[in-house]
């Protein structure tokens, strides 16, 4: 690909009539761009990665639906993305919640009853964070998944579906948890000579093509038109009488 990128280099380069070391310039700059581009990709990527493998957001799951069922009555943070916990909805105040673990006398996440008596829960999995809230918002405007506060004031006992000793989801956040940080790309190295244009590098203007009226165009002194001798005045000295010519008196 390199090779590929040079031959395209040394034909723009020839095409714009530039040096031997101008065309030798472009291509150095040319492949450190293509070398840093490369980098950065990589970079990006290993970006990426970094995000995907950084530490999931965590929330708080209550030992029991009902304080009053586990003592002492407490929570323990979970990864959002495991299946760590049952589901109670709450509405209002956390003071004063409404607490339900039913919509149409269904149990939002089963019945727990046969995991009580049995310690069988196969046919009543454990959901995620995302999962129980999902199930909470479907019940309609103002419902959520329940704060620790709300469960610790005891409005969810009794609510059926067997959730009072089973560990339940909370929308509260892992206080402690701190986000991984994500690395940032590496900076771009600063520009260097090489980057800088030469003036080699610039495209040649072409030279302007000549005007009409140049000096090989004038009329140089002998090709001007040869201005005519005067014709002899009447009275030369040729027309004088010579010696010769006149008439002999002697005779």
């Amino acid at each position: 690909m390199l090779m590929r990128l040079w031959s395209d280099i040394v034909l723009l380069c020839l095409q714009l009539g530039l040096s031997e070391a101008s065309i030798v310039r472009t291509g150095k700059r040319v492949a450190k761009q293509h070398m840093m581009e490369a980098e950065i990709m990589n970079s990006g990527a290993l970006f990426v990665h970094a995000s995907n493998a950084s530490k999931a957001n965590e929330y708080m799951v209550v030992d029991c639906g009902c304080p009053s069922k586990c003592s002492p009555f407490s929570s323990t943070p979970a990864a959002e993305t495991s299946a760590a916990g049952y589901v109670q909805c709450c509405s209002g105040a956390d003071n004063a919640p409404s607490c339900v673990r039913k919509l149409s006398n269904v149990c939002l996440t089963g019945d727990l009853k046969p995991c009580r008596a049995s310690n069988d829960c196969s046919g009543t999995p454990m959901v995620t964070f995302a999962d129980a809230q999902q199930l909470c918002s479907g019940l309609g405007p103002g419902w959520d998944l329940c704060s620790v506060e709300q469960v610790a004031t005891g409005a969810c006992c009794d609510t059926g579906c067997y959730g009072n000793i089973f560990p339940q989801w909370t929308r509260t956040p892992n206080p402690t948890s701190t986000p991984t940080p994500t690395p940032s790309p590496p900076a771009p190295s600063p520009s260097t000579q090489d980057d800088q244009p030469q003036p080699d590098d610039q495209q040649q203007t072409p030279l302007p093509a000549p005007s009409p009226n140049t000096q090989d165009d004038q009329l140089q002194p002998y090709d001007q038109q040869q201005t005519p001798m005067p014709a002899p005045s009447p009275n030369t000295q040729d027309d004088e009488p010579q010696p010769d010519d006149q008439q002999q008196w002697n005779n």
